[in-house]
């Protein structure tokens, strides 16, 4: 199925870093190959990122802050997996049971 301008430039940052996945990926490509406009903006973006990397050096981030990072998206990951029914109660929030 073909996405529209809309689904492709929503997911453009990732199909140009090459985050997406496949099935995003091939929906994108389907759409490039049939609205000129879209191919153009992807185009675009992977020569100002081409350039950008050129300008700045495309140095790595150092692997303690990549560690850091890594371990923060599973912790959103996971945390958003349970339900909020299930998550226990960390004392943050009070019941609504009326006025204190």
């Amino acid at each position: 199925m073909n996405c529209s301008c809309d689904e492709v430039l929503a997911m453009l940052h990732a199909f140009v870093d090459d985050e997406a996945d496949e099935s995003q990926c091939a929906q994108i490509r389907a759409h490039m190959a049939e609205c000129a406009e879209c191919d153009e903006i992807v185009v675009s973006q992977r020569s100002f990122k081409a350039l950008l990397a050129r300008a700045c050096g495309c140095e790595e981030a150092p692997p303690s802050l990549r560690e850091r990072v890594s371990m923060t998206r599973i912790r959103v990951e996971v945390t958003n997996a349970v339900p909020d029914d299930r998550r226990p109660d960390d004392g943050s929030s009070s019941p609504d049971d009326g006025p204190c």
